[in-house]
């Protein structure tokens, strides 16, 4: 539809048109026209004013100025004959001066004055007045000076007034031709005032005229300003009309204007913009309907997010960056008891109340840590929740920081799972979820009418699946990923472009989990509920990991299994912590164990030991049975030698640590040690420079480098070396965990190292070789106590062991050892003096091994002694209110029924505080001592014993001073 202007902007002449001008040219062509026309009025205004200057200056000139210069002749006429008066009158010669010099001053200005006139006035007969008048005038002066002026200074009165009247005729004559100069004077005046009449009215002609011309050219500017208007205004009320159709909806308008100037270009680009413009609504129309499609899809996303979250095995909850809830999924509801509608806005703590397993007090919420920290806070489950309704759960949980696009915390996410019953909760997941799809269903409609809320949800929801530390893979029913989270691309270092559409036997499943990967996937489809699961996977670099899995089937509402949603886990590392505290474990049952067997083994020792040397005191004729009873006791002395070896690995022996150099250590057993390993295998040592002091029992240490180099000789059958060195080291807490050292602390420590050629070990034999009677060695070549020993020294001395070996490249075992402050301690030797063994005291025995004590009974009573014996604590406190008299020592074991050695000593210490007391026992007992090491002033007396020692140990503890 077209719309056409109605006034035409051409030009015409003759019915044809001559120009074409556009709006500028017409507004310019205004303001010249209108700019002429004041040109014309200006220039005429410009000339009568002219004129009227002109004549005012010819009036001035010829009439007014005349006027004035008549009238200041007679002035100054009058003041001159004014001052030749006074002349006569005065005395004074002063005056007389005075009155000489003013007039000749204005004599000068008139004939002055008369000159100028003379030049002005053109007529003759004004001429010849001023003639008439300067004669006069010059008589009048001429008698003044000549002949009054004179007569006057020598006051010849009689003479000077005659002459005055005299010359009074020349005055009157003056006077009657300045009566005719005054007429001329007022004659002047009053041509000056006719022609400034005459001026005026030629000046209001002039006004009229101008006034007559401005009024035209208005009106001449007017009437085109109109025209042109008018024009103008038809032209733009027809686009503005059109422009009212379009906004009104009607886009197909096209304005027809024909003026040749800028509003036809202006109609023209409108109608480039109407065309465009319905264009462009046309292609908005085609993006609301993709956008609406898109919305559609989003809505399904949001759905199907939705539906993820809720469908994940674990517990989630997300709190803002103040710690306050903003979601809980399902299962974290389940969990502790708390809706998501209520806990909204709520601090984590008051929903999430969560223990520790061991101690019972609060334990730490891993979101206060992620907050204050800003790190992610791995998986712990050493945790109980205690759910609203008291309910107590063990769980695993872990927290992470969410952040926005600049990396500022903006909120948390913690997962965590019950790990108690599993089958239970897999039961209430199921449960949970149909509540959920029916959730869902009655709230389709409200989901809708809060699109906007949604799609908020959805935009968090990703951002916290991206920033959750626990890998997210979705898979499609056919068991290719489809999406695949920041997370799993750090534990598998598969990027998700690279693993989008690919089935997992092609990126982390190794060959020979198949089987079991594809059971799974089955158990899945069919609609079997969260399936956990823990595997080897296999990274992109083809390392391997263990994988924790959680696999939850994601279903439509009739049931369909869409895909699967699986979370995984790097427990890699948790594995092998595992295994070390496993091993730690039953190291240290095995330590427990030996030390028990030890302790019982020792009484039995002691008492064969003991026996046969006392029968050795009674046979001396018989020399077949002295020779067994020999060779019983040294098959004690073995035996007893074994139980120091399990005391020494259960770290249970009576220790005398002392500050020492172990290179100096070493110089004094390098050459034992030679004989020790033989001249087929080279010893080396390597004594670092400027060793630090370490604290330690010497006795201890020699035996432990001893037995490092026996094992060391026995892995080289053909011959080899052995070096052992020494150094300073400082370890950190990367030392620690890249080897897998737990316990220990960061520091100065002293290494001493046994390396040899010899024939090295696989992983598997390490597992064991510091377990009590592991052996590599063929049956009767070894017991199996050599490095157990050394394990259980460097335990005992605060150190540790750590073991280097691969099969056919040796081995090397480090010992460390903590650095010692302080100088080394000395090793001189005291000499002990030849002590009396027997004695008269009276001494209680108390021990609950009935040979054992019958056997010390008889040592005793054989050296003089009177002896008390008791079966036990209990027994021991009746046999001494029995006795009268004092009891100057009693020896007691450590470790006893009912009541132990230490608890019976304090019980009876109050009846006899002379009494001295010797503990006796086959291993330490914490009672007593402190690491291993004696509290002072206590006496001891390791088991096995023989009769000798014994009764010198009697000897000395009663000789001792207080």
């Amino acid at each position: 539809m077209y719309l056409r202007s109605s006034p035409c902007a051409s030009i015409q002449r003759k019915g044809k048109r001559i120009m074409k001008l556009n709006l500028r040219t017409k507004l310019i062509g205004s303001f010249v026209i209108m700019l002429f026309l004041m040109v014309v009025v200006g220039l005429m205004g410009t000339h009568t004013s002219k004129t009227i200057r002109d004549r005012l200056g010819n009036i001035i000139e010829q009439d007014l100025k005349p006027a004035n210069i008549l009238g200041d002749v007679a002035r100054r006429a009058g003041f001159i004959r004014a001052n030749s008066l006074l002349h006569l009158l005065t005395g004074s010669i002063d005056d007389m001066n005075r009155y000489e010099s003013e007039v000749a001053d204005w004599a000068g200005k008139i004939n002055t004055d008369l000159d100028t006139l003379e030049n002005i006035f053109k007529d003759q007969a004004t001429l010849d007045k001023l003639a008439e008048f300067r004669t006069a005038w010059e008589t009048y002066l001429r008698v003044w000076r000549e002949q009054v002026v004179p007569l006057s200074r020598t006051n010849r009165d009689e003479e000077v007034f005659p002459l005055a009247i005299k010359s009074g005729a020349g005055g009157m004559a003056a006077r009657e031709a300045m009566y005719k100069l005054g007429g001329l004077h007022d004659a002047n005046v009053a041509a000056a005032n006719h022609s400034l009449k005459l001026a005026d009215q030629d000046s209001r002609k002039s006004q009229y005229i101008l006034s007559a011309l401005i009024l035209l050219a208005i009106i001449l500017g007017l009437a085109f300003g109109i025209r042109q208007g008018s024009i103008i205004a038809g032209s733009v009320n027809t686009v503005s009309k059109a422009a009212q159709l379009v906004a009104a909806g009607d886009l197909d308008q096209r304005v027809m204007v024909k003026t040749g100037d800028e509003i036809e270009s202006m109609a023209n680009s409108f109608n480039t913009m109407t065309f465009k413009l319905k264009t462009m609504v046309e292609e908005l129309q085609r993006e609301i309907t993709e956008r609406r499609r898109a919305e559609d899809r989003l809505r399904e996303s949001e759905q199907w997010l939705s539906t993820t979250l809720r469908s994940i095995g674990d517990a989630v909850i997300a709190t803002d960056a103040e710690g306050l809830v903003t979601l809980m999924n399902p299962v974290a509801e389940d969990l502790t008891g708390w809706d998501e509608l209520e806990t909204a806005g709520k601090p984590l703590e008051d929903i999430f109340n969560i223990i520790n397993d061991q101690t019972g007090g609060r334990a730490e919420n891993p979101v206060t840590r992620v907050l204050q920290k800003g790190v992610v806070v791995g998986m712990a489950d050493h945790t109980v929740l205690i759910a609203k309704d008291g309910t107590k759960r063990h769980i695993a949980d872990s927290g992470a920081p969410i952040r926005d696009e600049e990396g500022e915390i903006i909120g948390t996410v913690m997962v965590f799972r019950d790990i108690t019953e599993r089958k239970q909760a897999e039961e209430e997941l199921r449960k949970h979820r149909d509540h959920l799809e029916e959730l869902v269903q009655d709230r389709t409609e409200a989901l809708r009418e809060s699109e906007k809320k949604t799609k908020q949800v959805k935009e968090y929801l990703e951002l916290q699946v991206d920033r959750m530390p626990i890998g997210l893979i979705l898979w499609d029913a056919e068991f290719h990923v489809t999406s695949w989270n920041p997370a799993a691309e750090k534990i598998f270092g598969f990027t998700a472009e690279e693993t989008l559409g690919k089935h997992p036997y092609d990126l982390v499943v190794p060959k020979e989990a198949q089987p079991q990967v594809d059971d799974i996937w089955r158990r899945l489809l069919e609609g079997d509920m969260t399936a956990y699961s823990t595997n080897e996977n296999i990274t992109k670099d083809g390392g391997t990991i263990i994988c924790e899995w959680t696999n939850t089937p994601l279903k439509e509402t009739d049931g369909t299994v869409l895909g699967v949603l699986s979370m995984v886990k790097d427990i890699t590392e948790q594995k092998k912590l595992e295994e070390q505290f496993r091993q730690s474990q039953k190291m240290e049952a095995i330590g427990t164990l030996a030390g028990g067997v030890a302790h019982d083994f020792n009484n039995l020792l002691t008492v064969i030991i003991g026996n046969s040397q006392l029968a050795l005191m009674d046979v001396i004729k018989d020399e077949s049975l002295r020779k067994k009873i020999e060779e019983i006791e040294k098959a004690g002395d073995r035996a007893a030698s074994l139980t120091r070896q399990l005391l020494a690995f259960s770290r249970k022996q009576i220790i005398t640590p002392r500050v020492l150099d172990l290179n100096e250590l070493l110089t004094g057993i390098e050459k034992m040690l030679g004989r020790l390993i033989g001249e087929d295998v080279e010893l080396l040592t390597i004594p670092g420079p400027a060793l630090w002091q370490v604290e330690v029992d010497p006795g201890q240490m020699e035996q432990g480098i001893m037995n490092m180099a026996i094992n060391a000789k026995d892995a080289m059958p053909q011959g080899g070396k052995i070096t052992i060195e020494t150094a300073n080291t400082d370890l950190d807490e990367n030392y620690f965990r890249k080897h897998g050292i737990e316990g220990e602390k960061p520091g100065h420590y002293v290494m001493l190292a046994v390396s040899d050629t010899g024939i090295g070990m696989d992983k598997e034999t390490q597992e064991h070789i510091f377990e009590p009677f592991f052996t590599t060695k063929e049956v009767g070549k070894g017991t199996g106590l050599g490095l157990s020993t050394v394990y259980g020294i460097v335990k005992q001395n605060n150190g540790f062991v750590w073991v280097y070996s691969e099969p056919g490249q040796g081995s090397t075992f480090k010992v460390y050892l903590p650095r010692a402050e302080g100088a080394a301690d000395s090793e001189e030797k005291q000499q002990l003096p030849v002590i009396e063994l027997d004695g008269s005291e009276t001494v209680l025995i108390v021990e609950d091994d009935n040979g054992l004590r019958k056997f010390a009974q008889e040592v005793l009573l054989l050296h003089g002694y009177k002896v008390l014996d008791a079966e036990n604590g209990e027994d021991a406190l009746r046999v001494s209110q029995a006795h009268e008299g004092q009891i100057h020592l009693m020896i007691t074991d450590v470790v006893m029924p009912r009541m132990g050695g230490k608890e019976l000593s304090e019980k009876l210490q109050p009846f006899y505080p002379r009494m001295k007391v010797i503990y006796m026992s086959g291993y330490t007992d914490n009672a007593i001592v402190e690491h291993g090491v004696l509290a002072p002033g206590l006496n001891f007396l390791q088991k096995p014993f023989t009769p000798e020692s014994l009764a010198l140990k009697v000897r000395e503890v009663l000789d001792a001073e207080n």
